[in-house]
């Protein structure tokens, strides 16, 4: 099966070496210096496995058509490049789309045709570039929509650097990946790297507010939010509320990652790029809204984030700051 990344920044840049690391057929659709590291000598690394060499992945010439589309753009993209997407797509290939936080029902249906499909994947490790080296830098599996295709590659995609996983219910994980996204704007918010922003009550305070906020909108969906971690969704936010000596105990054998990893969303903000505030918490504002339900944290963070976009303020908020700020608002 030949496979196409789309959209290969940080996320696809990593899919797009594993593939190529694993044997598989691949190209890839990327600009700048993503297009240039894919091209050149590449190496692939993990926080848990060492670097290695790998095939340098070349772009697509312009006749060619892929069974397998990966569309690894931001979901601010994802409307404007529809059509260039599926254009890549062979008659009965499948589209397997992989964005963050919720779709927004206003956004255009993919116009794929009656022999395609599209189907859904869930990354949730962080990634990052060092020199030549595409390195994850967190724990998470890739997590694919079950279907008689992904059936049948992953156990050829699944590797020490990139777990995958299959999955039924792809709509209730995707609630449940969101739930561990909303830290993703408070890292933006306060300028430090995601270990040093857990370490900090206060942040950890409005990244629980913003958690029991979505458990409460998912359960006025009829969804119950399943368990990605070691606790049930419904038990982190009390988890991010312990004292700090305490969660430190509890979480330095359950959450591994390296210390200088930020999030998507700060990535965003540095790079002077529209962030995915939207989906990330503009659905569920909205979705809490018509089910008559409060959500002042998810209501600042988005506010803070718009105005950090705009360079009305600067990122760099203190935890104390923002903490006070939620709870003005609440």
């Amino acid at each position: 099966m030949k496979h196409l990344v789309f959209g290969a920044g940080l996320i696809g840049s990593y899919l797009s070496a594993v593939l190529s690391l694993q044997g598989m057929p691949v190209k890839a659709i990327a600009r700048g210096r993503y297009a240039t590291l894919l091209n050149d000598e590449l190496s692939l690394s993990s926080y848990e496995m060492p670097k290695t060499s790998v095939s340098s992945v070349s772009a697509p010439e312009s006749h060619e058509l892929f069974d397998v589309v990966w569309v690894t753009l931001k979901a601010t993209q994802i409307d404007a490049a529809m059509q260039s997407i599926v254009k890549w797509l062979a008659p009965n290939g499948i589209l397997i789309t992989c964005q963050n936080g919720l779709e927004n029902p206003n956004s255009q249906h993919w116009p794929i045709r009656a022999q395609q499909k599209r189907l859904k994947a869930i990354w949730q490790s962080n990634v990052s570039i060092h020199g030549n080296c595409v390195h994850r830098g967190s724990e998470g599996a890739l997590m694919l929509q079950s279907d008689e295709v992904t059936n049948t590659f992953v156990k050829q995609l699944d590797s020490p650097y990139l777990p995958v996983e299959i999955v039924d219910d792809i709509d209730a994980i995707t609630w449940a990946k969101l739930q561990l996204n909303l830290g993703n704007g408070v890292n933006a918010i306060i300028d430090r790297p995601v270990l040093q922003m857990l370490e900090k009550s206060d942040a950890r305070w409005v990244i629980s507010q913003l958690m029991s906020e979505l458990l409460a909108v998912a359960d006025a969906q009829g969804i119950r939010v399943p368990k990605l971690t070691a606790l049930p969704a419904p038990l982190l936010p009390y988890l991010l509320r312990l004292p700090t000596f305490i969660y430190q105990r509890l979480m330095k054998k359950a959450l591994t990652i390296d210390p200088t990893v930020r999030t998507s969303m700060w990535h965003d903000i540095d790079q002077n790029k529209l962030t995915e505030k939207d989906v990330i918490y503009g659905v569920t504002i909205a979705l809490a809204a018509k089910a008559g339900i409060a959500t002042p944290a998810h209501n600042t963070v988005f506010d803070l984030i718009a105005q950090i976009e705009s360079g009305e303020i600067s990122k760099g908020i203190s935890p104390k700051q923002l903490r006070q700020r939620v709870a003005a608002a609440s």
